[in-house]
Order: structure tokens, then C-alpha cells, then sequence
């Protein structure tokens, strides 16, 4: 199982070994991962979400190193905890299929060998003269990282208006009382317990959609940009506190 909310992490080399071995693979539905594991065939994939609220790290980026930004860039990438648990309850609960998933896995790894791999950089360093750049345009601005507009394809999904949030049954026990935020010091410079606990009762009428949310919220916290919101109800459903679905998904 490998779970990447990393920006860092383009291809999954660990998983790419644990096919190899012919073993069925869990991974998050991210960037490079996708393109390894076969969601259904060598494993299951878990859906991510993400949001435009890389703003305040693009900044730290160029001050800080990069582990600094991408700690908090991580931090606000969620995973879909019921489909990693169905995903986890399937392969426990039939043998069979992890064996045949091992076995589709080990035939994909197969094409990653190294002999394959040399011969296709030769095949594009012949080709090479055929690459096209598109030119830098006046208005790029290559002094300050866009790292939501340059990685939005990674997650699955982006957090939208219509985007729907509700309570977990750990949400429920956490708005009851019976459970407790846990966070990373580093966290408190960026995670504000005021507007968290605001959450509890803006999401008492759950589910709602995320732009009801923020309106909710809003009515608290006027002032409170949108991106901050984002951010934070992001690391709600990354602890597991909320779940978020597509319109669609309902």
C-alpha cells in the first residue's frame, strides 16, 4: 500500500517493485501512480483531493527549502478513507483475486525493465529533434512557484462549490466531543483552532455542498478568504473528519 500526497513523488518506484514481487497494490489515485496501477486489474486505486490554496507556499518556497512546502502542500491533500477501507476489505476478504492481481501486476512490471526502458531514451534521443517547446511567454513568472496551477492534474478531484462535504462518524464523535484534534506542531503556524472549531457547527446540517460551507463560515468569520477555508476543511477529510464527494456521488 502506498498512500503519496507528496508533490515529489511523479512515478512510485515502490510500487513499481511491490508488482514486481506480484503483490496487488493500493495506492492513491496521484500523478504517476495512476499510470502504474490499474485500478481494478493490478490493484485499487484511492481517490485524492485537492485545492487552489497553495498560495501562502508559494511564497515560503522561496524563502524555505523545498521539504517546508511541500510539508504543508501535504497537508492539504485528502484521501477518500471509505473507498481505501472497501479497497482493503476486498483483497482481505478473496484470496483469489489478490493472486490474480499480483499476477496482472508482475506482467505490467515486467514492461518496466531495464531493457525496455534503455531502448525507448534511445528511441527518443533519435526522435529528439521532433520535440516542440512552446515559448516562455512575457507573462510567465518563473520568481514565484504556482504549484496548484502546475500540479492540478495529480488529485483526482478539485474541491468545488458544488463539492459535497459531510460529517464522518469520526466528524460526529469529534463535534460530540468524544474525539480530539491532533496536529503537527509545525501545524500551528498554519492551522487556525478558532476557525476549526467553527466548523462544528457550520457543518451540523450535513451534508452540504462546500460553497454553503463557506457562506456558513463566512458568517462568523467574514474576512476569512476563501483559500483558508479551503485548507482547512482539506485537512478535515485528511484526518478523516469529513468526507468529500462529486455532486454526482450522492
Amino acid at each position: 500500500m502506498s498512500l503519496s500526497d507528496s508533490l515529489q513523488e511523479s512515478f512510485g518506484l515502490a510500487v513499481l517493485e511491490a508488482m514486481a514481487c506480484g503483490l496487488p497494490v493500493i495506492a492513491s489515485d496521484w500523478d504517476g501512480y495512476r499510470e502504474l496501477v490499474v485500478d481494478g486489474e493490478t490493484g485499487f486505486l484511492v481517490p485524492t483531493w485537492w485545492g487552489q490554496c497553495d498560495a501562502p507556499f508559494n511564497l515560503i518556497a522561496l524563502a524555505g527549502s523545498w521539504e517546508t512546502e511541500h510539508f504543508y502542500l501535504a497537508q492539504c491533500v485528502a484521501l477518500d478513507w471509505e473507498k481505501l477501507g472497501n479497497a482493503l476489505q476486498t483483497l482481505l476478504a478473496d484470496s483469489e483475486l489478490r493472486r490474480e492481481m499480483g499476477h496482472q501486476g508482475r506482467l505490467k512490471a515486467e514492461a518496466y525493465d531495464w531493457q525496455n526502458i534503455v531502448s525507448r531514451y534511445e528511441q527518443l534521443w533519435q526522435e529528439g529533434t521532433r520535440f516542440l517547446f512552446n515559448p516562455v511567454t512575457p507573462a510567465s513568472n518563473f520568481a514565484v512557484p504556482q504549484f496548484f496551477e502546475t500540479f492540478r492534474h495529480y488529485p483526482s478531484h478539485i474541491l468545488q462549490e458544488d463539492t459535497q462535504v459531510m460529517l464522518t462518524s469520526l466528524g460526529v464523535a469529534l463535534s460530540e466531543g468524544k474525539e480530539w484534534l491532533l496536529f503537527y506542531d509545525e501545524l500551528r503556524f498554519v492551522l487556525d483552532e478558532g476557525l476549526l472549531e467553527l466548523f462544528k457547527d457550520a457543518l451540523s446540517e450535513s451534508p452540504c455542498s462546500f460553497g454553503t460551507l463557506l457562506r456558513r463560515i463566512r458568517t462568523y468569520r467574514p474576512d476569512c478568504p476563501r483559500l483558508w477555508v479551503e485548507y482547512h476543511i482539506l485537512w478535515l477529510a485528511k484526518q478523516g473528519f469529513v468526507a468529500l464527494r462529486q455532486r454526482s456521488e450522492r
